[in-house]
């Protein structure tokens, strides 16, 4: 981490501000670190993370966010000051403030903080492990009471990330701060708050974005957002490295995490178009008897014939630097995902459809998690789970997208740098 963070200082740019070869690294070096979070944290859209200074500062940027004179908000007594002393601001502008008291072992009941929920309630906000005492704290089941009631919530996990696991895409919290020099093992002066989308929030700063700086207004989209002035790139670098590190899901890595407790499902990339995991890893999970929950089973988009090349992407979208979204690679990976189509056309069904009745055909230890915002692809990816592929149409995909027929690596290069394969 220490050399990460050396090497960027070395070549640090203004990320986002030029177009020179400093300012496309250090804007990397973001992309890395911004990714890693995501897959760490289980959440398909990266740009939900929003970089801070430490986790105080994603706090103060949650709370002051999103609470307005009478609103009432439920935190509890074992909350880091950095919750509180926020709240406390906010109490003398007008909000009122319910802090439930824990029991002898540290704990918040989680009756007790829901029964403290009123009509007027906007936020709950709860850490998740105590700086103080390290006692975890209920926050599935909070969470889970507070969306039933249309609250929004908040949770402190700057001593848990990276420890403890903690999936975005179970837990429904609408906020999530850390920082990234604890369990995530990156360099001081790093954090970030994730933000689900739908919340409604109000930029703590606002300034300079190095996006659409013809206008004197803060931009709308993530992470800019909530991003203003020059981000740490160095810190970032020195972040990604360790996110990786965590991150990596070898075979022997899995083994001992087996041995220490057993171990579940493993979540990674698998589908027609990235077949990596074949070799290794699900032979290695089926001897230990570990489930295979598959992110990105629609190829990202290839496999629905719906990609486009690479230089059609908007500024700051990763597929601009994909090397399989680029020039030859393009073309040859879109000759390939026509057969899709053609089977699909056969079938009377849609090209995500098979590509996702392939994984689901692979075998009953697999679950593919495609992600979508639209309800009528959540309708259309659910139906793929009665298509049935005949063994013809199984041999002819896997032998048109064999992980030869695939063209260009699955990342570039700096980013293929921190995937253990």
């Amino acid at each position: 981490m220490a050399k990460a963070v050396g090497d960027a200082i070395l070549r640090a740019g203004n990320p986002g501000r030029s177009g020179h070869a400093l300012s496309i690294r250090s804007a990397r070096d973001l992309f890395m670190a911004r990714e890693r979070l995501a897959e760490l944290f289980g959440w398909g859209d990266s740009s939900r993370f929003v970089f801070t200074e430490n986790a105080t500062v994603a706090l103060n940027q949650a709370i002051k966010g999103v609470l307005r004179p009478g609103d009432h908000v439920v935190t509890t007594s074992v909350e880091h000051n950095s919750v509180m002393r926020p709240l406390r601001r906010m109490e003398a502008t007008g909000v009122r403030v319910t802090a439930v008291p824990a029991g002898a072992d540290g704990v918040t009941g989680a009756r007790d903080a829901i029964a403290a929920f009123r009509k007027a309630t906007r936020l709950v906000v709860m850490v998740h492990a105590s700086n103080v005492s390290g006692a975890l704290q209920p926050v599935d089941a909070v969470v889970a009471a507070a969306r039933s009631r249309g609250i929004l919530t908040l949770i402190d996990a700057a001593q848990t990330a990276g420890s403890v696991p903690i999936d975005l895409s179970a837990l429904p919290v609408d906020m999530l701060a850390a920082s990234g020099h604890k369990g995530l093992l990156g360099p001081q002066g790093t954090g970030f708050l994730f933000v689900r989308p739908g919340v409604p929030i109000v930029p703590l700063i606002e300034g300079g974005t190095g996006s659409r700086s013809e206008s004197d207004r803060q931009p709308d989209f993530f992470p800019d957002a909530l991003e203003s002035g020059t981000r740490n790139s160095v810190g970032a670098a020195g972040l990604a490295v360790s996110l990786a590190w965590i991150l990596r899901k070898g075979v022997e890595t899995i083994r001992r995490a087996h041995a220490v407790h057993p171990i579940s499902a493993l979540q990674s990339e698998y589908s027609l178009w990235e077949r990596n995991l074949e070799a290794e890893i699900i032979p290695v999970l089926r001897e230990l008897e570990i489930g295979l929950v598959p992110f990105s089973p629609l190829g990202r988009g290839f496999l629905t014939g719906t990609a486009r090349r690479a230089e059609e992407y908007p500024e700051g979208d990763y597929r601009r630097g994909d090397p399989r979204f680029q020039g030859g690679n393009y073309d040859a990976n879109m000759g390939a995902a026509k057969v899709v189509a053609e089977v699909a056309r056969e079938l009377d069904a849609t090209p995500a459809q098979v590509a996702l009745a392939w994984v689901l055909a692979r075998g009953s230890d697999m679950v593919p998690i495609p992600g979508t915002k639209r309800r009528s692809y959540l309708e259309e990816n659910l139906a793929a789970a009665t298509l049935r592929l005949a063994p013809a149409a199984m041999a002819r995909l896997d032998a048109t997208l064999s992980p030869e027929a695939i063209a260009g690596p699955r990342y570039n290069e700096q980013m293929m740098a921190y995937i253990d394969r």
